[in-house]
């Protein structure tokens, strides 16, 4: 066993929860047909568990790639007995990418890390190619929400939206146009803070 197996006890806590997908195959059939959404970095399920408690019609997916979120997030699942939902390891731009086309209802990222400095530019999520895939695996209707604390992706979704003329449904805030909904971890810190954040919806 390699040694940071061997350090992180989470690591089989995700292997043998009944809510942690384990391939992407499996994992679409289950979401096939259903009224869906994916939490694209969902951290340790706050979000996701709410929005799943007020919207009880719809399926959700949470994406992340750190062991103690994914196994905090199937727990908390559990609890709210949301077992038509699921959590998955995985690096979010790989897992935008495999996503089949037209296929989920509502993609929602909130608060991905900025990586500010040039020289963690390969490190940022939010790119060309990523914006792509979003419109790509999103149903016609469907809508992409996203949340943040960092301007620059902000403004980067809405410039590059009006370059390619993918969305022509755009809801952009300097707030938080989801207010009613529930809000991550990392923004009620910075709520606390008085942090400024900035949000988007683009609907296909």
């Amino acid at each position: 066993m390699p040694f940071i197996e061997a350090r992180n006890h989470y690591i089989e806590k995700v292997k043998s929860h009944a809510l942690v997908g384990q391939d992407l195959a499996n994992l679409w059939s289950i979401y096939e047909g259903k009224t869906s959404f994916v939490d694209l970095g969902c951290g340790n399920g706050h979000f996701l568990s709410e929005y799943l408690k007020l919207h009880p019609e719809m399926a959700g997916l949470g994406v992340d790639k750190r062991f103690k979120r994914i196994f905090k997030t199937a727990e908390k699942l559990q609890r709210n007995e949301s077992l038509q939902s699921r959590v998955i390891f995985w690096d979010v731009p790989t897992f935008v990418q495999d996503s089949p086309a037209e296929f989920w209802d509502e993609v929602w990222m909130q608060f991905p890390d900025p990586w500010p400095k040039d020289r963690h530019e390969k490190h940022r999520m939010v790119t060309k190619e990523f914006f792509q895939q979003i419109y790509r695996i999103l149903k016609p209707g469907g809508r992409f929400c996203f949340r943040s604390d960092c301007r620059s992706y902000w403004e980067f979704f809405q410039i590059e939206n009006s370059r390619r003329e993918f969305f022509p449904i755009v809801l952009s805030q300097k707030g938080d146009l989801f207010e009613t909904e529930p809000k991550t971890l990392f923004q009620r810190r910075f709520l606390q803070a008085g942090v400024p954040i900035y949000s988007l919806q683009l609907r296909k």
